[in-house]
């Protein structure tokens, strides 16, 4: 059985860049309770009654893919923001190869 390298490394990347907007999604969240970074609006949405990000399958997606239930636009601009560049950066280098 052979591994299909460009695959396997694809899919890796794109785990990768997720986790990362996760990180800068948090990062955001931190800056947000100690003042530092405006929040815009304070909450878009709260889905906490139907997906809580404290318990259950919401506390399992939060780490990995940076779900929260009460999102501020600061944390989504963020958040969509490096998916955005990271992956126009990614497919822009795929052109070139």
């Amino acid at each position: 059985m052979r591994l299909d390298l460009r695959t396997y490394f694809r899919v890796t990347s794109v785990l990768l860049d997720v986790f990362g907007a996760a990180t800068l999604r948090y990062a955001v969240h931190e800056f947000e309770e100690v003042n530092l970074l405006p929040p815009l609006v304070e909450r878009v949405w709260n889905t906490g009654g139907l997906l809580p990000d404290k318990t259950g399958v919401g506390a399992v997606l939060s780490a990995p893919v940076g779900y929260t239930a009460k999102p501020s636009l600061l944390q989504l601009i963020a958040y969509g923001g490096y998916l955005l560049g990271v992956g126009a950066a990614a497919a822009a280098r795929v052109q070139r190869a």
